[in-house]
């Protein structure tokens, strides 16, 4: 399961960068993408620790491959 919801918080996360929105000159505004994939993901109280866990794992990846 924990796979899973890696692989759906990673998607979320790259679509998020991927927005307008979430970039000021260029640079990924890391609260905004925060917020999206949170209010896209919904976790419960219970898998909060592990949501961001796995978000920030999400992002390193993410932020490497922009590097």
């Amino acid at each position: 399961m924990t796979n899973d919801f890696y692989r759906v918080i990673e998607t979320r996360v790259r679509e998020a960068v991927a927005r307008k929105e979430n970039q000021i000159r260029g640079d990924i505004n890391w609260d905004f993408v925060d917020a999206d994939v949170f209010l896209e993901t919904k976790p419960t109280p219970e898998c909060r620790d592990l949501y961001y866990t796995l978000f920030e794992r999400a992002c390193d990846v993410v932020e490497a491959e922009m590097a």
